[in-house]
C-alpha cells in the first residue's frame, strides 16, 4: 500500500502520504552539513541548512510551483487520527535534540576555524528556529503527552513562555495592538522582531500588569487613541498575567533561532487597519 485511501462521502487519497516524511529532513541538515564536509574538505558546507533554506528551497518552491490539491473538510477528520502523521510529527523532536547536542559537542571538541563555528552555530540556530513550528503545532493538541513534547522542543532556544503566550494570549487578541505576535501597518520585517519579543516575555513572565484601582494610569498605544475600542481588549492583560504566572517557563536566548521563526511567521500585517474585530473585543 503505497498511499491512504479514507473512506468518506468523498473519496480521498492522500497522493503524498509518505513525501510527509521529509518534514524530518529539517532536524539532521547540520549532520548532512557535516558530511559534507568531510566529503568535500570544503568548510563552507557548515553552513549548509542555511544554504539549503535560502537557495535550494526556494529554488525547488518555483520549479515545483503551486500545489492545489488539498483534502476535502470531509477527509480531514480521519486526516487527524491517522496515527501516521502524528508519528512523523513526534520523530522530529528526538532527531532535533539529538542532533542539537551533537551540534554543540562538535562546536566544543572538533577543532573547527572561527568561521567554521560560526557557521555550525547558525546552522544550529536556524533549525532550532524551524523547531518552533514543530512547537506550534504539538502545543495546539490536547494531549499531554503532546504538549509535553511542544515544550522539549521549545527547550534549545529558550522559548517556553511561546507555549503560554501564543494559545493563551495570540489567539484571543489576534490582529489587536494587544498581541504581540500581529505587527502594527507599515511595520518592516527589520523592525519587528526585537520591541515585540520584548513585549511579549514581559507579558508571560507577569512583569507587564495592569495595577488595580479605577484612576490607574499608563501609556496609550497610538492605536488605542485611534480606535478606542482597543482599551476593552486591554482588560484582558490582567488574566494573562494570571495564567502565565502559573508557567514558569524560560525567557527567549537563542536570537538566530528566534528571529528565523518570527521573521517567517509574524501574522497579520496591517493590525490597525480598520480597528480590532468586534467578535474579539472581551472584557472579564
Amino acid at each position: 500500500m503505497t498511499s491512504t485511501t479514507l473512506e468518506t462521502s468523498q473519496r480521498y487519497t492522500d497522493g503524498k502520504r509518505y513525501w510527509w516524511l521529509l518534514g524530518l529532513v529539517v532536524p539532521t541538515l547540520p549532520l548532512g552539513g557535516y558530511f559534507m564536509v568531510q566529503a568535500t574538505g570544503l568548510g563552507v558546507f557548515w553552513y549548509w541548512p542555511l544554504l539549503f533554506v535560502y537557495g535550494v528551497l526556494p529554488v525547488l518552491d518555483w520549479l515545483i510551483g503551486t500545489d492545489e490539491n488539498n483534502p476535502p473538510e470531509s477527509a480531514v477528520p480521519d486526516l487527524e487520527n491517522d496515527a501516521y502523521y502524528r508519528w512523523i510529527v513526534y520523530l522530529f523532536v528526538p532527531l532535533h535534540l539529538a542532533v542539537f547536542i551533537w551540534g554543540g559537542w562538535m562546536f566544543a571538541t572538533g577543532g573547527l576555524l572561527w568561521w567554521e563555528a560560526l557557521g555550525l552555530a547558525l546552522s544550529l540556530g536556524g533549525v532550532a528556529g524551524l523547531s518552533i513550528n514543530t512547537a506550534h503545532e504539538l502545543g495546539h493538541k490536547k494531549g499531554a503527552g503532546e504538549r509535553w513534547l511542544a515544550k522539549v522542543c521549545l527547550a534549545p532556544v529558550f522559548y517556553g513562555h511561546f507555549f503560554v503566550e501564543h494559545n493563551r494570549g495570540h489567539h484571543k487578541n489576534v490582529a489587536t495592538p494587544e498581541d504581540p505576535a500581529s505587527s502594527r501597518m507599515g511595520e518592516s520585517l527589520y523592525a519587528f522582531p526585537a520591541p515585540h519579543g520584548h513585549r511579549q516575555r514581559q507579558i508571560c513572565m507577569g512583569h507587564r500588569k495592569v495595577p488595580p484601582g479605577p484612576a490607574r494610569q499608563r501609556a496609550v498605544d497610538p492605536g488605542e487613541r485611534k480606535y478606542p475600542g482597543v482599551a476593552d481588549v486591554r482588560r484582558t492583560l490582567g488574566r494573562n498575567d494570571r495564567l502565565a504566572r502559573t508557567h514558569r517557563d524560560p525567557i527567549p536566548a537563542n536570537p538566530v533561532g528566534v528571529w528565523l521563526f518570527i521573521a517567517g511567521s509574524r501574522e497579520l500585517p496591517g493590525t490597525l487597519r480598520s480597528g480590532p474585530p468586534k467578535d474579539r473585543i472581551r472584557s472579564l
